[in-house]
């Protein structure tokens, strides 16, 4: 009877075993599953909290975006504006260049003016200081004659 005991307690040990074994690994079966489904919920959580993020800094940026773009354009527009208006100046600049050196060229460097009189304004020509009746800066009236043949009505 003590060997049958025996076998049968060894049985009991062994199906215990198996038993203990088997709820050991539906338990650890169990946890894999639970932690796994845990750590789907907090990375669905933290992609929410990052799509809030996204949304909360495209808000924040979105405006003052608008204003940096706007602040770029117009000082595209003035900057090409401005560019325009130099080019037209230098180019005045230059057929004035021109044609100053053209006029001192026909008229051998005289300088004409006009200068303030008693009587208002008159054209004068720059002149030699060495000679007398100068007036100002170095200007001597002129004398302008009409054309005889121009009808007055």
């Amino acid at each position: 009877m003590a060997t049958a005991f025996q076998k049968q307690s060894e049985k009991t040990l062994e199906n215990t075993n198996e038993i203990v074994q088997n709820v050991i690994k539906q338990h650890e079966t169990d946890l894999k599953q639970q932690l796994q489904l845990a750590s789907n919920n907090l990375n669905n959580a933290i992609q929410a909290e990052q799509k809030k993020l996204i949304k909360a800094t495209v808000k924040a940026w979105k405006f003052p975006t608008l204003i940096l773009f706007a602040l770029m354009a117009i000082m595209l527009i003035v900057s090409g504006g401005l560019a325009w208006y130099s080019k037209q100046t230098y180019q005045e600049l230059q057929e004035w260049q021109n044609s100053m050196k053209v006029a001192k060229e026909v008229t051998n460097g005289i300088k004409l003016s006009t200068c303030k009189t008693k009587d208002g304004s008159k054209p004068c020509v720059a002149i030699d200081t060495d000679y007398p009746e100068a007036w100002g800066e170095n200007y001597k009236i002129l004398k302008l004659y009409e054309p005889k043949n121009k009808k007055t009505n």
